[in-house]
């Protein structure tokens, strides 16, 4: 009984990573393409996969040490964050005003000023 039940449960947890990884990439899409400057369609593919968004953090580490690093992870994690604002939005599953949503696509905007160009 208890390896068929861990076995269903394993499977349970890789499809719903897999259905919010699929949704969130759709969410990263539309807002790439509503041209506002939060996230940009390059970025797309590195904020769909942790291997890609570590590879850059890293990247940031060796070019500018520490300091890089942590203003790329938060910038990275500000663009998830609205892009998970949008899906919870887009299934009605929160009910914050939209202009939450714009507050966190413009605390995108002024972190991306302290990222410098990859």
């Amino acid at each position: 009984m208890t390896g068929p039940f861990t076995a269903g449960l394993i499977a349970l947890l890789l499809f719903g990573i897999r259905y919010e990884g699929q949704n969130l990439l759709d969410q990263l899409r539309k807002e790439a393409a509503t041209g506002q400057g939060a996230i940009l369609p390059e970025e797309v593919a590195v904020l769909a996969s942790p291997w890609r968004r570590l590879r850059q953090r890293l990247q940031a580490l060796n070019s500018a040490g520490l300091r890089g690093y942590f203003k790329v992870s938060r910038l990275q994690t500000a663009q998830l964050d609205l892009a998970m604002e949008r899906w919870h939005r887009e299934r009605k599953e929160i009910d914050t005003p939209l202009e939450a949503e714009q507050r966190l696509r413009e605390r995108v905007i002024e972190l991306r000023h302290w990222v410098p160009a990859a």
